[in-house]
C-alpha cells in the first residue's frame, strides 16, 4: 500500500467527529458484556434502506433481512448457532425473477469467457463486450418507458468503441418511449445513464450473437432469447405477516415512485408494490395486482399490517412520500380494497407512522408524521426537510378515527418511532427520531399521559439527543427498560426512574463516523442474551475521491502505463465510475447469557392474525408489572415482522402471572410462567 493511500485512510479517521451526548448523568457502572461479534456481509453494501429482523420460516430463529432501492438485498435464514444462508434467490425474491443477481452490486461481473456482458452498477446499466473477435460487432435495441413531455430519461455516460443513437417514440395511445439503437465492436463498452431505474428494459439483440454469448447480471446468465426483459424494483420497506397459513411468513414489499413520474407514465402497471405470497418454504409469489393492490401515485416508504376492527383478518396501511397514505381493507377472499379517505386515514406527506393502543381500550390507532401542515402536496417532498412539522394522532373510536394535532418541537422528517414504556405506567410511550437536512439528526420523547401523547424534556430522564437509531430494551433484565441509542451507546435505567450511561460498552466505534443507522436488539440464538445487529451508513472522509483518483494515477505511472491501461491490466473498468457517496457496514454484537432471569413470548393468533398483531400483555412479577405490545421489539425504521415479545424477572425464578389481550378481545390469564426460555401462547 503506497503512503499517499494510507494517508488517505488516516485523513478519513482523523476527521470523524462524534456526536454529542447531552446529558449530565454520571456513568453506569454495568456495561453490556459482549460475547462475541460477527460481521455480517452485505449483498450491496454501497446502498441499504432498511434492516431488521423476523421468523420468516417458522423454525423459531430470528432471521435477518434488508432491503436497499435497486441493489440486491439479503434474506439470511439463522440457524440459531450464528450462522446465516441467504436464501433470496432460493426463494424467488429477487428483483429480476428471470435473472437472479441482476440487481445493483457495485461491482463487475467476472470476465471468464468470451461475451456481451450486461449488468448495472452504481445506477449506470452497462453493456460491455469481451473477447467477442470471432462475433464480430453487436449490434441491438432497447425499449423503455418514458413519462411524457419530458425529455430522454437516458443518456450516454461512457462509450468506447461503441456508439448509440437514442431517440423518442410515441404510440397513438399517447405511450411515449425511449429507444436506444447501438452498436459495440467486440471489446467496446457502452454505459448508459437511465434516469429511471425501476423500469421494464426491453433489449433486442442480432439474431447472429449466440445466446450463449451473453451473459446478463453478476451470474452471467444466459436469456432464452434474443428479446428479453430486464427490470429492477424501488424497494424500501416490508411488511411480513402469516397470510396464508403455510407457517412462513408472506410479504408486502414497497417500492418507490418513479422519482415522483409516476402519473406522467401512460403504460398500465408501470410500476407496482409486491404482495409475496409463499408456497411454504418453496418459492414467493406476488399476486398484488391480481389481489386489488394499486399503486397509483404513491411513493411507497412505510407499509405495516395492522387489525383495527378485531375480526382477525388483517388491514394493511402504506406510508406515501408527499401522500396521501393508503389504507386496504381485506375480504374474506384476501382481495384488498384501498379506502383510506373513508377512516379519515389518507393523510400526507410524511411515511412515517406507527400503530399501537394509545389510549389502552383494546383497539389500534395510528401515531402518524405529518410533516407539514397537513396539506402539503409537493410530489418531490424528500425525506430529509426542515419544513414545519406536525405529529397526529389517530384515536380509533368503534373503526371511527379522530385526529389530534401534536406540536413538535423543532422541525424535520421522522426517521423512527421507538416504543417502550420505560416509566412502567402501562402504556407505550414514544421517542421520536427525526432527520433534516445535511443529515442533522434530532430526538423528542413522546410521554404517554393516559392515553394522550405530550413532548417531554429528555433531561429530565437523562436521556441522549442525537440518536441515529433508538430502542427501549431491558438490558440487564431486571424488569425496567434501559435505552439505546446508535451511535452513543447505551444507558441504563436506576432505582428513581433516571438514565446513566453505560461504562464500557458503546457500540461499534465506527458509529461515531455514521450519518444513518438501524440497530435492532434481539435472541439470535434463543439463550435469553441480547443480541444486537447494527448497519452503519459510512460517508468518506472530506476529499476521498480526488485523493484516490490521484492514488491510481500514482500506481499507474510506476508501471508506465496512462490509467486506462493500469484498469485494464487490473480488469477493472476502463471508464469513470460515479462516486459511492456511503458505504454501509453491518455487524452482529452477541451478548453474555445474563445472570437475571428472563422470559421470551411468542403469541400464536387464529387464521387470519397468527402473529397476534395487536395483542397486550400484562406480565405481573416480583418486581412490578410490565406492558409489552406485539410490534414493540421492532427495531426497523420502515418494515414490520419482529414480534416476539421480551421480559426481564430480575432474581425471580418464574413469573406470576400474564394476562394477554388478544386482538379480537379475548382476554387469557396464565400463571406460575417459568423463567429462562422461550414460551408460545396460542389464541383461544
Amino acid at each position: 500500500m503506497s503512503g499517499l493511500f494510507f494517508s488517505l485512510i488516516l485523513f478519513a479517521k482523523e476527521n470523524s467527529q462524534p456526536i454529542p451526548v447531552k446529558s449530565k448523568e454520571p456513568v453506569a457502572e454495568k456495561s453490556f458484556a459482549v460475547k462475541s461479534y460477527q460481521k455480517i456481509k452485505l449483498a450491496s453494501p454501497h446502498d441499504v434502506f432498511d434492516v431488521g429482523v423476523a421468523d420468516i420460516n417458522g423454525d423459531d430463529i430470528l432471521d435477518i433481512y434488508t432491503t436497499g432501492h435497486y441493489t440486491r438485498e439479503n434474506l439470511l435464514l439463522g440457524d440459531g448457532k450464528g450462522n446465516y444462508t441467504d436464501a433470496l434467490t432460493r426463494l424467488g425474491l429477487d428483483q429480476a425473477r428471470a435473472f437472479p443477481y441482476l440487481e445493483d452490486m457495485d461491482a463487475d461481473p467476472a470476465l471468464k469467457e468470451p461475451g456481451l456482458y450486461i449488468h448495472r452498477r452504481r445506477r449506470l446499466l452497462i453493456f460491455r463486450a469481451h473477447e467477442l473477435g470471432e462475433a464480430g460487432t453487436v449490434s441491438g435495441r432497447i425499449l423503455v418507458p418514458s413519462p411524457t413531455g419530458e425529455p430522454s430519461p437516458i443518456q450516454i455516460y461512457w462509450a468506447e468503441h461503441a456508439s448509440a443513437d437514442i431517440t423518442n417514440l410515441a404510440s397513438e395511445a399517447g405511450e411515449t418511449w425511449t429507444k436506444v439503437q447501438f452498436s459495440i465492436a467486440p471489446q467496446g463498452t457502452l454505459v448508459l445513464d437511465t434516469l429511471y431505474i425501476a423500469l421494464p428494459f426491453e433489449v433486442t439483440l442480432d439474431s447472429s450473437l449466440p445466446l450463449n454469448k451473453v451473459k446478463v447480471g453478476q451470474h452471467a446468465l444466459h436469456p432464452k432469447e434474443h428479446h428479453f426483459v430486464l427490470s429492477w424494483r424501488d424497494r424500501h420497506g416490508v411488511a411480513w405477516a402469516e397470510l396464508n397459513g403455510d407457517g412462513w411468513l408472506d410479504a408486502f414489499m414497497s417500492t418507490g415512485g418513479l422519482r415522483a413520474a409516476l402519473d406522467r407514465f401512460q403504460q398500465p402497471h408501470i410500476a407496482s408494490d409486491e404482495l409475496l405470497l409463499s408456497d411454504g418454504g418453496g418459492r414467493y409469489r406476488d399476486v398484488a395486482i391480481e389481489r386489488g393492490i394499486q399503486k397509483k401515485n404513491c411513493r411507497t416508504y412505510r407499509p405495516a399490517w395492522v387489525d383495527i376492527n378485531g375480526d382477525n383478518r388483517l388491514e394493511l396501511y402504506v406510508g406515501c412520500l408527499g401522500g396521501p397514505n393508503q389504507f386496504y381493507s381485506q375480504d374474506s377472499t384476501g382481495r384488498f380494497k384501498e379506502v383510506a379517505r373513508k377512516y379519515g386515514l389518507a393523510t400526507r406527506p410524511g411515511a412515517q407512522f406507527v400503530w399501537f393502543d394509545v389510549d389502552q381500550d383494546g383497539d389500534m390507532d395510528l401515531l402518524a408524521d405529518l410533516n407539514g401542515d397537513g396539506s402539503h402536496q409537493d410530489p418531490n417532498f424528500g425525506l430529509y426537510t426542515d419544513s414545519n412539522s406536525w405529529l397526529a394522532v389517530f384515536i380509533n373510536d368503534k373503526v371511527t378515527f379522530k385526529r389530534q394535532l401534536i406540536s413538535r418541537p423543532f422541525t424535520g422528517s421522522v426517521m423512527q418511532f421507538a416504543l417502550g414504556d420505560f416509566d412502567s405506567d402501562g402504556d407505550q410511550d414514544v421517542y421520536v427520531v427525526t432527520a433534516r437536512k445535511k443529515y442533522r439528526h434530532e430526538s423528542f420523547l413522546l410521554v404517554n399521559n393516559r392515553g394522550k401523547l405530550e413532548p417531554r424534556d429528555m433531561e429530565q430522564w437523562g436521556l441522549p439527543r442525537g440518536c441515529l437509531s433508538a430502542s427501549w430494551v431491558d438490558v440487564d433484565l431486571d424488569g425496567k427498560l434501559d435505552f439505546h441509542c446508535l451511535p452513543v451507546g447505551i444507558f441504563y435505567q436506576t432505582e428513581n426512574g433516571r438514565f446513566q450511561r453505560a461504562r464500557e460498552w458503546t457500540g461499534w466505534k465506527l458509529a461515531q463516523r455514521a450519518r444513518n443507522g438501524v440497530s435492532s436488539w434481539f435472541d439470535a440464538d434463543n439463550d435469553g442474551a441480547w443480541d444486537v445487529l447494527m448497519t452503519l451508513g459510512i460517508f468518506p472522509a472530506e476529499g476521498y475521491f480526488k485523493i484516490l483518483q490521484e492514488w491510481r494515477r500514482q500506481q499507474a505511472e510506476e508501471q508506465g502505463q496512462t490509467l486506462q491501461e493500469w484498469r485494464l491490466a487490473r480488469k477493472d473498468v476502463a471508464w469513470p465510475l460515479r462516486p459511492m457517496w456511503r458505504w454501509y457496514r453491518t455487524r452482529l454484537y452477541q451478548g453474555q447469557p445474563p445472570a437475571n432471569h428472563w422470559l421470551q413470548l411468542e403469541l400464536v393468533g387464529p387464521a387470519g392474525n397468527r402473529n397476534a398483531i395487536g395483542a397486550r400483555v400484562e406480565l405481573s412479577t416480583d418486581e412490578g408489572v410490565q406492558v409489552r405490545e406485539v410490534g414493540v421489539s421492532e427495531g426497523a425504521h420502515f418494515s414490520q415482522g419482529h414480534y416476539r415479545l421480551y421480559f426481564g424477572l430480575g432474581k425471580s425464578p418464574q413469573a406470576k402471572q400474564a394476562t394477554i389481550y388478544w386482538p379480537d378481545g379475548k382476554v387469557t390469564t396464565h400463571s406460575n410462567l417459568k423463567a429462562n426460555q422461550l414460551l408460545k401462547i396460542s389464541s383461544p
